[in-house]
Parts: structure tokens; sequence; C-alpha cells
């Protein structure tokens, strides 16, 4: 949808449920770390809380029509923000949770 220029709207159930997925995605990780004492708990935490904070700052814009006809600028985004964490955050603590099941 976001490629072949949905109206606004569309755009913004996209991000809605994009958003929803995200949010429980962290929560099973944010529980995963704190079950097996993960020593990068709290700044991935932290991480998975800023990035929240700015893709809901992001929503906020969107419903109001800031990325209207920019759907490729959103998606840049998006794939940046998560292609980041997921390079510095979360490949070391799937590092860490092989090492603890003794699979490293």
């Amino acid at each position: 949808m976001l490629s072949s220029g949905g109206a606004a709207d569309q755009v913004v159930d996209l991000f809605a449920v994009l958003l929803a997925n995200i949010r429980s995605h962290f929560a099973d990780e944010d529980r995963l770390m704190g079950e097996t004492g993960y020593a990068g708990y709290s700044s991935h935490k932290a991480a998975h809380d800023r990035l929240l904070d700015e893709l809901n700052g992001t929503m906020i814009d969107c419903e109001h029509g800031a990325y209207a006809d920019r759907y490729k600028a959103l998606s840049r985004r998006i794939t940046d923000w998560l292609t980041d964490h997921m390079d510095r955050m979360d490949a070391p603590l799937i590092e860490a949770e092989h090492r603890r099941q003794g699979h490293a």
C-alpha cells in the first residue's frame, strides 16, 4: 500500500497496525531480557522506549497529514529505525541468548 501511494487514511491505518506489532514484539523482547538477566537490558529497553516514542510522534504526524503523498519517506524512515535497532541492539541480544542456551 505504501509503495502504491495509498490514501492518507490507509497509510495511517497501516502505520497503526505496524506500530501495534512493534509494541508487541518489543514487549516480548523486554520480557525475555528480564527473565534471562540480559546484561544489556536497561540500554536495550531504553532504545525500545525511545523508538516507540518516536514512532508514536510519527503516527501523530501521519494522522495530521504530515506524510500525505510522502509514503516513501515514511517507509524509508521506519526501515532505517528498525535496521539500526536490529544491527546495534538485537544482534548482541541474539548472541547472548545463543551463549546462554549453549549454542555459541
